[in-house]
């Protein structure tokens, strides 16, 4: 699911990637798309000197909510959507206690999003 985030911020259009990366398998470029929104993360950890309260809310207000909720449309829309990797990312979201998926929105009857699940 980073591979996800680091698309919607377009991150790929920052790096300097070799010719190379357009031939590489799918998994082996969201794997590189992944390791560049964790370097992401680093350096705005780093910017707020290591406070990560300051860098998990400034995450969460700037983007990741929206990203997330795009995402899991997206998911939702997509017929080949991985169920194992559309359930490790909605256990991701209730870890960071987005408001998206809370206690009382897991329920299907509650959550829309969830209802591709049943």
């Amino acid at each position: 699911m980073l591979a996800e985030f680091a698309k919607e911020l377009n991150l790929r259009q920052f790096s300097l990637l070799g010719k190379s990366y357009k031939w590489k398998h799918k998994s082996e470029q969201n794997k590189i798309l992944a390791q560049m929104f964790e370097a992401l993360v680093g350096v705005i950890f780093l910017e707020f000197d290591r406070d990560l309260g300051l860098t998990y809310d400034w995450l969460v207000e700037s983007f990741i909510a929206e990203a997330v909720d795009r995402v899991l449309i997206t998911a939702v829309k997509d017929d080949d959507s991985d169920l194992e990797t559309d359930f490790q990312l909605i256990d991701w979201i209730e870890a960071l206690n987005l408001p998206l998926l809370n206690q009382n929105s897991l329920s299907r009857k509650n959550n829309p999003l969830l209802e591709c699940f049943e």
